[in-house]
C-alpha cells in the first residue's frame, strides 16, 4: 500500500526531530545551516511540508544525512554508514561466490541468482538488524566450520 502524503510528512517530521536531536542544535540553528526560514523548518518538522531541494541537498552533504534514510525509514541516518554498510554487503556477496567457487560449483553465479538470495539481499539491505544477525551467524558459522576443518573460508577483504 502506498502511503499518502499526510503519513509521509508525519514521519518525515519525527526524523527531523531525530536529526535535529543527533546534531545538538536548536530549531532556529538547524534553520539557518539550511539556509531556510524558522517558519520553514517548523513546517517541515511539523509535518506541514516537504523540504525543498536546497534544503535536501544541504541535509545530505553538510550533515551527511541519509535521504533514504529520511524519506523512507530505510538503513542509517548517516549517510557514511549506510554506503559502508553497502560496500560490506557487496563484498560479502563477493566473498560468498569466492566460496562457491572453491566449493566445486560449476557455476557459482547460479547459487547467487537465485530469487531467495535477491530477497534476501535486499532484505538486508533495508533491515540493519537482519543484516547484523545474517553477519553475526556467518562469522560464526566460519569460526565454527575453520576450527574443526569441516570447510575453507578466505578472509573477509575488511579483515586483518
Amino acid at each position: 500500500m502506498i502511503p499518502t502524503k499526510k503519513t509521509i510528512l508525519k514521519e518525515m517530521s519525527l526524523r527531523f526531530r531525530e536529526i535535529r536531536k543527533h546534531l545538538g542544535c536548536s530549531r532556529k540553528e538547524l534553520a539557518q545551516g539550511l539556509n531556510i526560514s524558522i517558519d520553514a523548518y517548523y513546517k517541515n518538522e511539523n509535518g506541514f511540508n516537504l523540504p525543498g531541494f536546497t534544503a535536501l541537498y544541504r541535509l545530505s552533504e553538510h550533515y551527511g544525512i541519509s535521504m533514504d534514510w529520511l524519506f523512507f525509514n530505510k538503513g542509517s541516518m548517516d549517510l557514511k554508514k549506510s554506503e559502508a554498510r553497502l560496500k560490506e554487503l557487496e563484498n560479502t556477496v563477493t566473498l560468498l561466490k569466492g566460496e562457491a567457487a572453491k566449493a566445486g560449483e560449476e557455476n557459482a553465479s547460479l547459487m547467487l541468482d537465485t530469487p531467495e538470495v535477491k530477497e534476501l539481499l535486499v532484505c538486508m539491505k533495508q533491515e540493519p538488524v537482519l543484516y547484523h544477525k545474517i553477519m553475526l551467524f556467518f562469522q560464526e558459522y566460519k569460526k565454527e566450520h575453520v576450527a574443526t576443518g569441516e570447510t575453507k573460508t578466505t578472509t573477509h577483504p575488511t579483515q586483518s
